[in-house]
């Protein structure tokens, strides 16, 4: 399994926590989140392969049966709207540009080659994101394209396969 931007590696510790048998690599472009998520991962005893990396330069030939990844999604303008609690965080962690989709549009165009055949991608959308996040994962060649809620029953996960 291949975490695409996990910060703090919240997404890739779970999943490696669930699922012991799991191989779970993570990778972000930021070298302080990656301190984080390293710590994060000390401290649980939790086993994951971090690596610094701009998109999938860092595992290009490589690989994974599922990419699983929380991009920036918010559009500049929700950004500024954002409330007070997200001001830690950094803007390229939380927007990706004007339209909010920009990563999403970058994350499903650069993974095919790096699924395995009937390999899914699946990531967080925002708000109303649903319509353009599941014709992006069409566009990109993915099948199988659905939207799940979350448990307050709002789209936010768009899941497709190779």
């Amino acid at each position: 399994v291949l975490d695409w931007g996990t910060g703090s590696g919240a997404v890739a510790l779970a999943l490696a926590s669930e699922r012991r048998d799991l191989s779970v690599t993570a990778l972000d472009r930021s070298e302080p989140a990656l301190r984080v998520a390293r710590a994060n991962g000390e401290e649980l005893g939790l086993e994951v392969e971090w690596i610094a990396s701009d998109g999938f330069a860092a595992v290009a030939g490589r690989r994974f049966a599922l990419i699983v990844a929380n991009p920036p999604y918010l559009s500049d303008d929700e950004l500024r709207l954002a409330p007070p609690e997200l001001a830690f965080e950094p803007a390229d962690a939380l927007s990706s540009g004007p339209l909010g989709t920009e990563a999403l549009s970058g994350l499903a165009a650069a993974s095919g080659e790096h699924l395995d055949p009937g390999g899914a991608l699946v990531a967080e959308i925002g708000a109303g994101q649903e319509e353009a996040a599941a014709r992006l994962w069409r566009e990109a060649g993915f099948r199988d394209v659905v939207v799940r809620q979350d448990l307050a029953g709002l789209p936010r996960v768009v899941e497709g396969h190779r």
